[in-house]
């Protein structure tokens, strides 16, 4: 979920500097659709594509995606219990433990 924030934190600070040399996300968006989703990994490419129906994104479709995509990630975040991240850390440790053996 971090690496998606922070991917899609880079890609506002890209469309925001273009804006400032009045170059709109219009303009070049259809160019970028296809690298982002490149950059994804498959999972939340196949995530996307059940959101979306049709196989032509536009850029502000597919940014409004990943935010809903993040904000579903965080969500799911806050509800874990207090045993799924002792079972976590625990199976981290006892699979270390055995590749050391």
């Amino acid at each position: 979920m971090v690496g998606l924030q922070k991917f899609h934190d880079t890609i506002e600070f890209h469309v925001r500097g273009s804006e400032s040399l009045e170059s709109s996300y219009e303009s070049y968006g259809d160019l970028l659709v296809p690298i982002i989703l490149g950059k994804q990994p498959h999972e939340l490419r196949k995530i996307l594509a059940c959101e979306h129906d049709s196989p032509d994104w536009k850029f502000q479709k597919l940014n409004n995606s990943i935010v809903k995509e993040i904000r579903i990630l965080e969500a799911g975040d806050q509800l874990k219990s207090p045993h799924d991240i002792t079972s976590e850390s625990s199976s981290a440790a006892t699979s270390s433990f055995l590749t050391q053996t």
